[in-house]
Formats: C-alpha cells, sequence, structure tokens
C-alpha cells in the first residue's frame, strides 16, 4: 500500500507541475484534463485507504483507524500535494472562459 500511495502522490505531483506550468504561461486550456486527473486520483487513493482500513466495526465513527496508522504521513502527504493541485486549478479556472470552466466543474461532480 505505501508504493501505491506514494506513486499516487507522484502523480498528484505531476498535476502540479501542469499547473504551474498553465500559470507560468497563462494558458489555461488543459484545466479540464488536469481536473479530471485529480479527481482520478483522490478516487484512487480512496481505494488503496478503503482497503487498509479495519472491516471488523471495530473501530468507532471518528475514531483513528490503527490500520492506518504506518501510511499516516504517505497519505497526508498525498492529500496535501492534491489540495496544492485543486487550489492551483481552482485559480487557474477563474482566469478562463465560462465555457471552460462550466466543464471543470462537471468533470469534478
Amino acid at each position: 500500500p505505501e508504493d501505491k500511495i506514494k506513486l499516487l502522490t507522484q502523480m498528484v505531483d505531476v498535476v502540479n507541475i501542469q499547473a504551474d506550468a498553465s500559470m507560468a504561461t497563462g494558458r489555461a486550456d488543459t484545466i479540464a484534463n488536469m481536473a479530471k486527473s485529480a479527481k482520478d486520483t483522490l478516487a484512487s487513493l480512496n481505494k488503496v485507504v478503503d482497503g487498509l482500513k479495519t472491516k471488523d466495526g471495530s473501530v468507532a465513527d471518528g475514531k483513528s483507524d490503527p490500520a492506518l496508522k504506518n501510511y499516516q504521513t504517505a497519505i497526508v502527504g498525498a492529500l496535501s500535494s492534491l489540495r496544492n493541485a485543486m487550489d492551483k486549478i481552482g485559480t487557474l479556472t477563474g482566469r478562463t472562459d465560462t465555457d471552460t470552466a462550466s466543464q471543470v466543474v462537471s468533470d469534478l461532480a
């Protein structure tokens, strides 16, 4: 699982690089693709986390799952990178025409 989380973090890093390039060049025409990549990466990360979670119901709602403890730093890193990418995508969306912005919102729904 840790290797999968590292790979997903690297995928988010690629989205961050794309967003940085779009911001630097002023080209926001790849926003829909970046948004889809970020959404797909989050879905994949959710699957990895779901596969790690304790399944017997012994973890109360709102409590920390001990099965995730060894992976907590990696998960937090991946989510932090994803948040950063989504912030950049949000900034870029504000710079685009309404058709592109609508497509991004649709892709994230």
